[in-house]
């Protein structure tokens, strides 16, 4: 269920520390390092807006819930969160510091590595920022330089590592959790598939 950079990660983590603890650490090292960031791009609109988001964020508590989770969703959400952040940085000012350049990429990089299908974001949002900034040159090589570091991370993660450690292909129910899982629920309330219907399904999972 985890994609395989994901399983990397806590393999790391385990390796060095002798504990999954580690990736909670891990996780909760980035948000803090994310929150900085975020603080200074609100700040830099405006104080009130650093001082509503804090309240926010204290009041949701959900974040600090989840940093305390071993999930590959936490760490990918922070990664979406981190886009976001740069993204707006990056628009308001029609220009690209090192550290928006930094934060935007790794940002990235937690999107397609720690979800499946999740290089579809990464992907689009380059895309969409090199048409957006097209008539900008410098704006427009530097998202255009993000989505080369972004493929060539994925295609060594997903391409030359999972060859060189034999990664055995996910199973086809993989793809479909939500639809498996509603039609558990169907059979446990007593439906009876059909002959046709059951073999469409057996395609999937026995």
């Amino acid at each position: 269920w985890h994609p395989f950079p994901y399983l990397l990660l806590v393999w790391a983590g385990n390796s060095i520390f002798h504990t999954t603890f580690a990736i909670n650490v891990f996780q909760t090292i980035v948000w803090i390092l994310l929150q900085i960031y975020i603080l200074h791009v609100l700040k830099s609109i405006q104080t009130r807006c650093m001082i509503i988001y804090t309240i926010i964020l204290c009041i949701s508590a959900t974040p600090f819930t989840y940093l305390a989770v071993m999930y590959k969703d936490t760490v990918f959400s922070m990664g979406v969160l981190g886009i976001t952040a740069a993204l707006v940085q990056i628009i308001r000012k029609k220009e690209v510091s090192k550290l928006d350049f930094f934060v935007l990429n790794m940002a990235a990089l937690f999107v397609p590595l720690f979800r499946h299908a999740g290089q579809a974001v990464t992907v689009i949002m380059c895309l969409s920022c090199i048409l957006y900034f097209r008539k900008t040159r410098k704006l427009m090589l530097r998202f255009a330089a993000t989505l080369g570091i972004q493929i060539g991370f994925y295609l060594r993660f997903f391409v030359v590592l999972f060859q060189q450690f034999n990664v055995t292909e996910n199973p086809a129910y993989v793809k479909y959790g939500t639809p498996i899982a509603m039609i558990g629920a169907a059979v446990q309330d007593g439906m009876v598939f059909d002959a046709e219907d059951q073999a469409q399904l057996e395609k999937v999972m026995s």
